[in-house]
């Protein structure tokens, strides 16, 4: 199982990599790219990750990612505020609005 950086540099990757040369050595050790990068952050020095991964709380919660005692910079910072209202807003459609009364509805008329 390749779960760290001691795991993959003995397998003949030993330099620093990008997405394209993980996925490249996946191929070939049978083994998913997706997991090897979430287990590979917990000992890595340096991490490159778009905002939402650090300002909506629910995709920060699912890579469980912390970021008290870590230095964060962002780059091109104007756009932080617009990810950050993204991530806190929410939308609900009329049509899911209708589906839940009617579940309510149907709930109050079996009790």
């Amino acid at each position: 199982r390749l779960s760290s950086q001691n795991a993959i540099k003995s397998l003949g990757l030993s330099t620093a990599w990008d997405l394209e040369d993980m996925v490249n050595f996946c191929k070939t050790k049978r083994a998913c790219p997706y997991f090897l990068s979430r287990g590979l952050k917990e000992d890595a020095d340096l991490i490159i990750c778009p905002y939402n991964y650090l300002v909506d709380p629910m995709v920060r919660d699912a890579m469980q990612i912390s970021l008290k005692g870590h230095i964060v910079i962002l780059d091109e910072a104007h756009n932080i505020e617009d990810s950050a209202r993204e991530a806190a807003s929410q939308s609900i459609t009329q049509d899911s609005i209708l589906k839940a009364i009617k579940d309510i509805e149907s709930l109050m008329e079996q009790n």
